[in-house]
């Protein structure tokens, strides 16, 4: 039997003070999708990631910021994730915290289809959502990536940006 895609609540840790600060009720928003308040307290538990991925975009809706997810990301404790990112944080460099990613991504609540390739030219990271996550993908996206960027500037340079 196959279990829907999750996430760990983590990923929400500081998200009811964040929407307050824009006039929003996040409890309203979590019970709109789903999400239980109290599985919130719990950073450690698995949520489901469907219903985050509801929850970011209809926030977005809500607040009228469409690049809401980046300013999340960028408001999101380090740590909170996780220990995949541990891992990847105490890597000595950047690819070695690419190959880090790629290798261990059943660390992930699900593993994700996550690559990462070298070469003279540069290297490239790509990755695909997990079967059963069927979107909306705009905010869940866009807050992955930009909290990939976020941690790797940790490790590389404050203003690394990737092409």
């Amino acid at each position: 039997m196959a279990t829907q895609p999750s996430v760990i609540a983590g990923v929400l840790l500081g998200y009811e003070a964040f929407l307050l600060k824009r006039g929003v009720s996040a409890r309203d928003l979590f019970q709109r999708v789903g999400i239980c308040t109290k599985a919130v307290c719990n950073p450690q538990i698995d949520i489901p990631a469907q219903a985050v991925a509801d929850l970011w975009e209809e926030a977005a809706r809500v607040t009228g910021e469409p690049c809401l997810a980046l300013d999340w990301a960028e408001a999101v404790p380090v740590g909170a994730t996780g220990p995949f990112f541990y891992l990847f944080l105490n890597s000595n460099t950047f690819g070695e915290a690419m190959q880090t990613a790629a290798q261990h991504t059943a660390l992930l609540r699900q593993a994700v289809d996550l690559k990462y390739e070298a070469d003279a030219d540069g290297a490239r990271i790509w990755w695909r959502w997990p079967r059963g996550f069927d979107g909306p993908y705009t905010q869940a996206s866009a807050f992955s990536a930009a909290l990939f960027v976020l941690r790797a500037r940790l490790i590389t340079a404050p203003d690394w940006t990737p092409v």
